[in-house]
């Protein structure tokens, strides 16, 4: 005796999915109705940049870390015997310490926006 085939999983369907998600079910608790956002055509363009933003978040907070961690002791040592309170130490000792990285990842994100298109925006310009 053979198994009935089981039908696979579908993907929610934008309709489907607006009960769903963090901020909808905060609005349902707070007695709110719940807000398609993939269906209102506004709010594409801020999930999108959002979802951006998310999804490489991880690894330049992880890069910037690095650079932090690469200023040498010794300067905020100096600054102390110069004077420098900790304010002072966190605005003129870092920002040119991880300079380079900004830089080099200012560079990397702009030349991501120039490469083939594999997001969901893609489908929806027309260039």
């Amino acid at each position: 005796m053979s198994r009935p085939a089981r039908r696979a999983k579908q993907p929610l369907r934008p309709t489907e999915a607006t009960e769903n998600g963090l901020v909808n079910t905060v609005l349902a608790r707070l007695g709110m109705e719940p807000v398609p956002f993939l269906i209102i055509p506004g709010w594409f363009r801020p999930l999108y940049i959002g979802s951006d933003i998310w999804q490489h978040f991880r690894w330049r907070a992880i890069i910037y870390l690095a650079a932090l961690t690469a200023i040498d002791q010794e300067q905020y040592d100096a600054a102390w015997v110069d004077g420098a309170n900790r304010w002072q130490q966190l605005r003129f000792i870092p920002p040119p310490g991880i300079a380079p990285t900004i830089i080099i990842l200012m560079i990397l994100s702009a030349r991501g926006g120039c490469g083939p298109r594999t997001s969901p925006g893609s489908a929806t310009r027309p260039w």
